[in-house]
């Protein structure tokens, strides 16, 4: 049975490729971007060097091949996705797994990735590495492989190691930085968490009562001083709240939100932009986006959407925040957290969960939280939920729940940009309401139907008169004609319906 390699040396390399790929304005980052990556990458010619490996005959070779290189094209799958890498440079990790294994290495080298870039690249690739280039053979690979682990120092100890005094200091952040109670304030503040959300966020009374329970705790020190301010995990359908229950507690709290589309990060590769690419590589001095946004905004609510779309390795990173209440970027540099409330929302079981119309389900509450509680064991492993405050569940929205929500979306746009410039206001009459909620709702998808339908029938009404300079200074009153089936915009007196 061959033993597990860490692999974190190739994610590096393809970082620093993709980011070649995008200098150079190519679409897709193949094989001959990784080379180029490492020939740009000082600490691997320093290690190169040093095994008296010929990097000068490498480096003219991939100057003098670039000249004439042919980028890749984008690979499109049946759907229509476009990948932004070649179907070949997943091959290079693989083959370079298996140099490593050749040697016993616990991960991979320099070496390891230029044998697999030689016997596995493209065209280009091969050529730079090849004998004739080098005028190396298949035995001065092997030797030089051996070499380089001689003189390996393991990734992680490296950046456990302290700098040199010559060696270039970190930059350091000298903002002070309010803990999570200072941000706060006074417990009055907290205290009034279920009454702020509700106001904004509605039919999920029970999700955020379990929420302001939680905050109270961490409020008051019961916790342990390590750990994050909460963990916690929205479960529930789409559309029904759960990032904006996250966005209102940190617009009540007034504290930053800090947000991430975990669909980003599904792939290998993209992990490292999280904690920033390794020593020698190309963005190594700009950090990770997520260590650097924390640095920046210690005390924040960190909203992690869709965590269940997040490639496995991002859950390592995560552990680190939720079991010690700190981070380590790629610089070895230790990240603060404890001042941070981590929010990771996702619909896993919501698909077991009765697709009747709520209210006329035959599923009990115990039997949805179950239905929940199956799912979220089956998608996350126990070292991740055991390490979760709270799996807070958010309940499907009812037509009653989307008249409020229809009603909330119209008094936003008081809030637009246009309500000023063209002293404007508005309001709905309860028939207008009652049809945005009729012509949208779909039990499955939430507010978010309802959110598109005002887009479309009627924002979009509104800017074409707005932009013919029929309607400017005054009250425009949003309702429907029943007859022509259609939305009506018109000045008028302000409306209060009844909800």
């Amino acid at each position: 049975m061959t033993h597990k390699i860490n692999a974190e040396l190739f994610y590096e390399t393809l970082l620093s490729a993709i980011q070649t790929r995008k200098k150079l304005g190519h679409e897709v980052a193949g094989p001959f971007h990784m080379l180029q990556a490492l020939v740009q990458n000082d600490e691997a010619m320093e290690m190169l060097s040093a095994i008296e490996f010929p990097t000068k005959n490498l480096k003219n070779a991939v100057d003098e091949k670039y000249i004439y290189f042919t980028p890749p094209l984008p690979t499109i799958d049946q759907d229509g996705t476009a990948h932004s890498l070649s179907i070949d440079i997943l091959d290079i990790k693989k083959y370079a797994i298996e140099a490593a294994q050749i040697h016993n290495q616990p991960e991979l080298t320099f070496m390891n990735i230029l044998t697999s870039l030689r016997d596995y690249g493209d065209e280009e690739s091969r050529f730079c590495l090849s004998e004739e280039v080098l005028h190396c053979n298949d035995d001065d690979f092997q030797r030089f492989a051996s070499d380089e682990w001689v003189l390996h120092t393991p990734r992680n100890k490296r950046k456990a190691e302290p700098e040199t005094k010559d060696a270039k200091e970190p930059k350091q952040d000298n903002k002070i930085h309010k803990t999570f109670n200072e941000a706060v304030g006074n417990s009055q503040k907290i205290l009034e968490i279920p009454n702020a959300l509700k106001n904004r966020v509605v039919g999920q009374d029970a999700a955020i009562d379990t929420l302001a329970r939680c905050m109270k705790r961490a409020f008051v020190g019961m916790k342990e001083a390590n750990k994050p301010v909460g963990s916690y995990l929205f479960a529930g359908p789409t559309g029904v709240g759960k990032t904006e229950v996250a966005k209102q507690l940190a617009e009540f709290l007034n504290i930053d939100l800090v947000r991430f589309d975990m669909s980003e990060f599904m792939q290998e590769y993209s992990v490292p932009n999280l904690i920033g690419a390794g020593a020698g590589l190309v963005g190594h001095d700009d950090g990770g986006l997520l260590t650097n946004a924390l640095l920046e905004k210690p005390t924040c609510v960190l909203l992690l959407d869709e965590i269940e779309k997040a490639h496995p390795m991002v859950f390592d990173v995560l552990l680190q925040i939720m079991d010690n209440g700190m981070i380590t970027d790629s610089s070895g540099k230790k990240v603060d957290c404890t001042n941070i409330t981590l929010v990771m929302t996702s619909n896993v079981g919501v698909t077991d969960i009765s697709s009747a119309p709520p209210g006329f389900h035959q599923n009990t509450d115990s039997d949805i939280m179950a239905n929940y509680d199956v799912a979220i064991k089956k998608q996350f492993t126990a070292e991740f939920r055991n390490r979760i405050d709270k799996t807070v569940i958010f309940d499907h929205l009812n037509k009653d729940h989307m008249l409020s929500i229809a009603n909330i979306f119209v008094q936003e746009m008081n809030k637009f940009v246009a309500a000023d410039r063209y002293n404007i206001s508005f309001s709905a009459t309860q028939n207008g309401l009652e049809n945005m909620v009729k012509k949208s709702y779909e039990p499955a998808m939430g507010a978010r139907p309802l959110k598109r339908l005002m887009q479309n029938e009627i924002q979009d009404l509104i800017s074409e008169l707005l932009i013919q300079g029929q309607t400017t200074d005054t009250h425009i009153l949003i309702d429907h004609d029943d007859k022509k089936q259609e939305f009506t915009i018109a000045p008028g007196a302000p409306e209060s319906p009844s909800l």
